[in-house]
């Protein structure tokens, strides 16, 4: 399944290094936080103090009607985003987008066709803005892509295929306020997507600050079982600035 995008594979090998090597001081600290991701009994909720302090750059998640937990970024492959979401979770992201992970039951463990994701062409044009007046019409409204979510059973894997459509005529710009109490302009984009098999139909927001078009916040159908996933910066990433 990997050999259709290789530098997943490659993520997960380097990964896989990092944890058997050993993690640093700094970053076992962050990992502490991740420990519990799934089974935390309340909310996480860290101050503007833990995060000035905080050496990783790191996000809130949420699992529908799971507690939100933080996770922590663990390597950057060229964009690709490893974070660790626990002992042993692991989530990847690019652009903002949920890409696979890894130790999820029912999480998504493969998505194709990455290359051609609109966002990656939204946050091009907003960085090459010079006002407000971003735009689009180079970028593809429509997204066509194929998703594994993952079994415990070998060889299960389940096969989706997804058809999504952003409506660039309905972009709005927001501020928003993130936990370490600084305000950006976001630009918030969704994104409507038809699922097969099943025929039915959810829908996806992202929020992206204005002048990098980095994700700062984000609502993302996840998987059949698992429902819908939130992300929400804790303190940011420098490649993405």
């Amino acid at each position: 399944m990997l050999n259709y995008f290789p530098s997943l594979k490659r993520a997960l090998a380097l990964l896989l290094l990092v944890t058997l090597s050993g993690c640093n001081s700094g970053f076992q600290d962050a990992l502490e936080t991740t420990k519990r991701v799934f089974v935390l009994p309340e909310d996480i909720t860290l101050t503007p103090e833990e995060i000035s302090e905080l050496s990783y750059a790191a996000s809130y998640i949420q699992l529908q009607d799971k507690p939100r937990a933080v996770m922590v970024l663990n390597y950057d492959d060229n964009g690709l985003l490893s974070w660790a979401a626990g002992p042993h979770e692991v989530i990847a992201t690019r652009y903002g987008r949920v890409v696979f992970t890894r130790n999820i039951q029912g999480g998504p463990e493969f998505v194709s066709n990455l290359q051609s994701d609109p966002i990656a062409c939204v946050r091009k044009e907003l960085r090459d803005a010079q006002d407000e007046n971003v735009d689009l019409s180079a970028c593809s409204a429509n997204w066509v892509r194929s998703i594994e979510i993952g079994s415990p059973i070998q060889n299960n894997n389940q096969r989706l295929e997804i058809t999504g459509r952003f409506d660039f005529q309905k972009m709005t710009r927001q501020s928003i306020t993130l936990p370490n109490e600084n305000t950006y302009e976001a630009v918030k984009l969704t994104e409507a997507l038809t699922v097969q098999p099943g025929d039915f139909e959810v829908e996806n927001t992202f929020w992206l600050e204005a002048e990098t078009g980095r994700v700062l916040k984000s609502r993302q159908w996840f998987s059949p079982e698992l429902g819908f996933i939130t992300t929400e910066e804790v303190k940011a990433y420098v490649g993405d600035m």
